[in-house]
C-alpha cells in the first residue's frame, strides 16, 4: 500500500510539473533550441529616437529684433532705456566679417520748444550670431572715398562679462 501511495504521489508530482512547465512555456525548449518565451517580445534595448524636428529659421525680422533686444537688456542694466532707441541699419562687412551696424540713440526733450529729437550715443556693429559687439563708427561711400568702419573698442560683450 505504501508503494500505491508513493506511486500516486509521484504521479501527481510530475502531473503538477507539467502544469506548471506548460503555464510558463517550455523552459527546456528554450534551452535546447533558444526560442524566446512566448509570452513577451524581446525588447529593443536601445531604442531610436526619432529624428528631432529642425527649428525653423529665424527670418530676417526675428534676428533684428533678437540682437535689439540684447543690446537693450545690456544697457539697461546701466541706465533705464525707456529714454534709448537701438536701430538696426543694414549690414557691412569689415575685414570679411558680417555685422548689423546700428545706431543707440537717446530721446532728447528740449522744455522751451517743446521738441523732442534724438540724439547719437553711441554707433555699434554687432554680428549676426549676436556673439561680438564693437563700439566705433561708419563712413559711407561719398565721393572718392570708400566705405570705412572703425571700431573703437573691444568686443564690449567680453568687457562686460570680464569687467
Amino acid at each position: 500500500m505504501n508503494r500505491m501511495k508513493l506511486t500516486a504521489l509521484t504521479l501527481a508530482l510530475l502531473a503538477t510539473l507539467l502544469l506548471v512547465f506548460t503555464a510558463c512555456g517550455n523552459p527546456i525548449s528554450e534551452i535546447v533550441h533558444g526560442d524566446p518565451p512566448q509570452a513577451e517580445a524581446p525588447k529593443d534595448p536601445d531604442p531610436i529616437s526619432p529624428e528631432p524636428e529642425p527649428e525653423p529659421e529665424e527670418t530676417e525680422e526675428q534676428r533684428r529684433a533678437r540682437l535689439i533686444k540684447k543690446m537693450e537688456d545690456i544697457f539697461a542694466a546701466a541706465e533705464p532705456m525707456e529714454n534709448y532707441t537701438f536701430t538696426l541699419n543694414d549690414p557691412v562687412t569689415v575685414e570679411g566679417r558680417e555685422y548689423y551696424y546700428g545706431v543707440w540713440q537717446r530721446v532728447i526733450t528740449d522744455y522751451d520748444t517743446q521738441s523732442r529729437y534724438l540724439s547719437t550715443v553711441a554707433e555699434f556693429f554687432i554680428t549676426p550670431d549676436g556673439e561680438e559687439c564693437y563700439i566705433g563708427n561708419h563712413f559711407p561711400a561719398n565721393e572718392g572715398n570708400g566705405e570705412t568702419v572703425v571700431f573703437s573698442s573691444g568686443n564690449i560683450f567680453e568687457e562686460i562679462n570680464n569687467g
